[in-house]
């Protein structure tokens, strides 16, 4: 399952202490809860970012990064966390190492 972000969490980085401007992307908790991969798209990109779930989690539990949006408790994740899913694919065909 793929979920669209409709809009990144630009100040993420400044609110929980990131380096630089770090963008976040904010995910329902909800999502996190079980094994295998979270796949998201950001607006209305076609580009797929991939990160395992218990990655998320574990990188929302390390720097507190929780967010409450009408009525929703977010994690927010740094950007920089996921991988291009089409990046994944090429290293697991040995066409280059990440």
């Amino acid at each position: 399952m793929t979920i669209n972000i409709r809009e990144p969490f630009y100040s993420a980085g400044k609110i929980y202490g990131w380096p630089g401007k770090t963008i976040g992307l904010g995910i329902d908790l909800l999502l996190l809860e079980g094994d295998g991969d979270l796949e998201v798209t950001v607006n209305k990109n076609p580009q797929i970012w991939v990160i395992q779930k218990s990655m998320a989690r574990e990188f929302v539990r390390k720097y507190k990064s929780y967010f409450h949006v009408k009525g929703k408790e977010l994690g927010v994740i740094a950007w920089e966390a996921f991988l291009k899913k089409e990046d994944i694919r090429n290293y697991q065909m040995g066409l280059f190492e990440i």
